[in-house]
């Protein structure tokens, strides 16, 4: 029983962590396509007409 225990808690915290981890994803992944957008829009001068004035 003793034995098990670390092991355990050892994998919840990996568990967490990788929860942790996919939530970070999922942000930078958000961000980084916000940042996409904008690039194909500033491309396409959609943006530079609506925002350079």
């Amino acid at each position: 029983m003793l034995e098990h225990r670390p092991t355990f808690i050892g994998g919840f915290a990996d568990w967490a962590t990788g929860i942790n981890i996919k939530t970070l994803t999922a942000v930078s992944v958000a961000a980084r396509l916000k940042e996409l957008i904008a690039i194909v829009l500033i491309d396409c001068g959609v943006y530079n007409q609506k925002y350079a004035r």
